[in-house]
């Protein structure tokens, strides 16, 4: 199978995703708090040009600011890790159709299955597409591992900083609340007494230059493992908008 140029487009839209969401954050979204935080602050009048979104910002109260500054902090976390989970489940299937072997010699199909298939790349796309939504429960980490030992993919971002991204993330998304039970006068109470959040700005900053870090080894691992070249028009540009990222959000990594 020929799995080259599907995972050359998977990639070119995810990097041109991740390009914007740089782009947005270094020029757009700056711009926009700058705005926000002069006008709630009152030191001074913008006098730049209106859009529709500049124009309902400067509406935003005091009482609004610092939630409105959390939720786009908080969201970029979530819609980062996403892209990244998509990616490396995308980079997971091409992997194991690009060499089928990879799957083990121990995998069992159903007699039905089997019957019921056109040819043999239907049964190992069937087996690959499987494979990847079980590792898909695995966590970053030991994903990232078995790609590391199984199909020789080389990865420098260290188990505590992987390990780092998924808590963040997942202290996010699944633990919206912090509570507790109380007892009294016979009665059981869960009261929700805190919400989990990112409060540190830099936090988010390295947050997202780890997951570029990550996605930029993922791709090109994966585009060495799969066989891709500078034949490829499009291995080329994806190559650039890799370097484009890099300078958006240079990764350092944590001593």
């Amino acid at each position: 199978m020929d799995t080259r140029r599907a995972f050359l487009s998977t990639a070119r839209t995810l990097l041109q995703a991740l390009n914007e969401l740089a782009h947005y954050r270094i020029v757009g979204n700056t711009i926009s708090i700058a705005v926000l935080s002069v006008h709630v602050q009152d030191r001074e009048t913008y006098t730049g040009v209106d859009t529709r979104a500049i124009d309902a910002i400067r509406k935003v109260g005091p009482q609004e600011y610092e939630s409105f500054v959390r939720l786009f902090e908080e969201s970029s976390i979530i819609i980062a890790y996403s892209w990244l989970d998509t990616f490396l489940s995308e980079l997971e299937e091409a992997l194991y159709l690009h060499d089928p072997a990879s799957l083990g010699e121990s995998v069992q199909i159903k007699l039905g299955k089997l019957l019921s298939s056109a040819s043999i790349d239907e049964i190992v796309h069937d087996i690959a597409k499987r494979r990847t939504r079980e590792k898909g429960q695995w966590g970053l980490k030991g994903r990232i591992a078995e790609l590391t030992e199984r199909h020789k993919v080389k990865f420098s971002v260290t188990d505590a900083e992987l390990e780092w991204a998924s808590d963040l993330r997942n202290n996010l998304v699944h633990n919206r609340r912090i509570g507790e039970y109380r007892t009294g006068k016979g009665k059981i109470r869960y009261e929700a007494t805190d919400r989990r959040q990112v409060k540190d700005r830099d936090q988010v900053q390295r947050f997202l230059s780890l997951v570029f870090a990550i996605l930029t080894e993922l791709y090109v691992g994966g585009s060495t493992a799969i066989g891709l070249s500078s034949r490829f028009p499009q291995h080329r540009q994806n190559l650039q908008l890799i370097k484009a990222i890099a300078k958006a959000w240079p990764y350092k990594r944590e001593n």
